[in-house]
């Protein structure tokens, strides 16, 4: 395996490129009149909907005219925008989704069951009592239909009633798009097969094609897979048959949207129409598409071309919100970290708190089948309102640890007087942190996992494609390592649901080794192998984090790696082919 290269301050624009839907449901953003300004909202003409300063924190997007506001505690409550002075109901709600549908998924507090409220606040359905199955995440709505997911891991679809309009049959699920939805079941020997399904539930059509990644849905007709043995993308119709194929040299790809996409080479990111013909040459380290627009970034600054790919102004600008803020003569539009879209919104339940200071329970309903009030999970599009957490922890005493600790060698390191003062300082904070950071799993401490992982962290994932007969007779020979690469906001969303769904999580580290970077003093890479064990699934492997103490009293994780310790079962994963410190360019 060639080593991994990886520019820490240049790498978060190359991973992805941001998508817009194909026709925005969004009435009105929030807005500044000047900097530091309280806040209104301003419709999609440029049109001032709610005076500047009416909101003295940040409203969510206005969908279907509704809206939510929340308070110095990060609390939200519900407006519509023809009565923007007096809320709709004084209930307040941890989380609230947008009213794409005629309810939406809300929650009184983060530890409290999911609910499904109508426009004036009332509870139209209760997750603990009026499902069947225990739910322990759900999405917002698309096409009628809420992707749901059961404490045992398995999803299914709610309607708009809150009924298993498709039972959780699945062991991976996507939201609706375009009239169908991508799902997955897992066979005995752990291989995913994927189906398209209609809003009812029938079979439209199975994935042939093996092994692929496969993108989250159709959009526009096409579905964006990777081919895993020959590492090329292409787009598969509806009737199940590629379309066409990228070249070689395009080493990521997002859906169609606009009928453009985005691609990325080596070079950078580029645009493509839907024949393969470049709009746009691949140099750039970002591609937003909007309706008959796109933005591109250079050097950090973002310039609009037309949907032909003619420049239409300089690279000048911070952000593309920033030329719609000029536009419209605000100070600041925010667009709700995608420009021109909603991102789709995931509702799960945390696990209960001690403090109930919050949210008085309230009894409501808007059917007389509805039960009583429960509660419901953290959002999106929440304030960032509450402070950030002391990162700093209690020194252990390292000199009492027995030498069946896996802390043991690199602790007598530690002690023995022979490290620099600050380097020894760093790794004894390194060792408090990494025993935190794994009780952090078992006790389900995301708070502290938020904290500590860098908001530009790199995760990355590998995992073993296993050899499995074809329909042809073929065989995968032999078996490999695929990576994946996720964001901060992609990992710990899917830790959220991993919490959900197992009652016990459990961690067991060995081969514990720190390195301090011979030409970055104050960054430290941790290398160890890694047993988890939990309800659902259990896996050996090896774990790699690399630490940043610039800021002692915040010390931040960049990158986590994870990689299997076995192939197969007779084949190890070969040492040379294991993360460490010098797989890492930090230039």
């Amino acid at each position: 395996m060639k080593k991994l290269a990886i520019l820490l301050m240049l790498y978060t624009g190359g991973f992805t490129a941001c998508q817009s839907s194909q026709e925005s449901p969004v009435e009105a953003w929030p807005f500044q009149a000047q900097s530091g300004d309280s806040w209104g909202l301003i419709n999609t003409h440029g049109e001032i909907a709610v005076p500047g300063g009416t909101y003295a924190y940040r409203p969510t997007a206005v969908v279907r005219g509704l809206y939510a506001v929340p308070d110095s505690t990060g609390y939200f409550t519900l407006y519509h925008l023809n009565r923007p002075a007096q809320p709709l109901s004084h209930r307040r709600f941890s989380s609230i989704g947008h009213f794409f549908e005629e309810v939406a998924p809300a929650q009184e507090l983060p530890d409290s069951p999911l609910l499904l409220i109508d426009s004036q606040g009332n509870t139209c359905f209760t997750s603990d009592t009026d499902s069947p199955y225990p739910i322990a995440y759900l999405h917002n709505f698309s096409e009628g239909r809420a992707l749901a997911v059961t404490t045992k891991g398995e999803y299914g679809y709610l309607d708009t009633q809150g009924q298993w309009v498709i039972p959780p049959l699945y062991h991976h699920a996507e939201n609706f798009q375009e009239g169908v939805a991508l799902v997955g079941i897992t066979n005995a020997q752990g291989q995913m097969g994927y189906l398209v399904i209609d809003r009812n539930g029938k079979q439209v059509m199975a994935i042939q094609q093996h092994p692929v990644w496969l993108d989250e849905g159709f959009h526009e007709g096409l579905l964006l897979m990777k081919h895993l043995q020959t590492h090329q993308y292409s787009y598969l119709n509806r009737a199940g048959k590629d379309a066409f194929y990228l070249p070689h040299a395009v080493v990521d790809a997002t859906a169609f949207q606009h009928g453009m996409a985005a691609v990325r080479t080596t070079q950078g990111w580029g645009v493509i129409d839907k024949k393969g013909n470049f709009l746009l040459a691949p140099r750039f380290q970002q591609i937003h598409l909007a309706p008959h627009r796109i933005w591109a970034q250079k050097n950090g600054k973002w310039a609009l071309y037309s949907e032909q790919g003619k420049a239409q102004t300089p690279f000048r600008y911070e952000t593309p919100e920033d030329y719609q803020a000029q536009a419209w003569g605000v100070a600041k539009v925010a667009m709700d970290e995608t420009y021109g879209e909603q991102k789709s919104q995931r509702f799960w339940r945390k696990p209960p708190v001690q403090d109930t200071s919050v949210a008085p329970r309230q009894e409501s309903t808007c059917s007389s089948n509805s039960s009583s009030l429960k509660k419901a999970p953290g959002a999106s599009q929440k304030q960032s309102v509450q402070k950030e957490r002391d990162n700093t922890l209690p020194d252990q005493d390292w000199k009492a640890i027995s030498r069946k600790n896996p802390f043991y060698n690199e602790a007598q390191k530690v002690l023995s007087g022979k490290l620099q003062e600050s380097d020894a300082k760093r790794r004894r904070m390194i060792l408090n942190y990494v025993e935190h950071f794994r009780t952090a799993y078992t006790t389900k401490d995301i708070d502290f996992l938020e904290q500590v992982f860098s908001e530009r962290a790199l995760i990355i994932v590998g995992k073993v494609i296993k050899s499995a007969q074809q329909p042809e007779g073929q065989f995968l020979t032999p078996p490999q390592v695929i990576y994946q690469v996720k964001t901060k906001r992609q990992y710990l969303d899917r830790l959220k649901q991993v919490f959900q769904a197992n009652r016990d999580i459990k961690l067991a580290f060995s081969d514990f080794q720190i390195m301090r970077h011979p030409t970055h003093p104050a960054i430290y890479g941790v290398s160890l192998r890694q047993g988890y064990s939990s309800d659902l699934y259990s896996d050996d492997g090896y774990l790699f984090l690399l630490w940043d103490f610039s800021d002692e009293t915040a010390p931040r994780i960049h990158v986590r790696t994870w990689q299997p310790s076995m192939l197969n079962e007779h084949t190890p994963l070969p040492k040379e082919e294991i993360f460490n410190i010098r797989h890492f360019n930090l230039k």
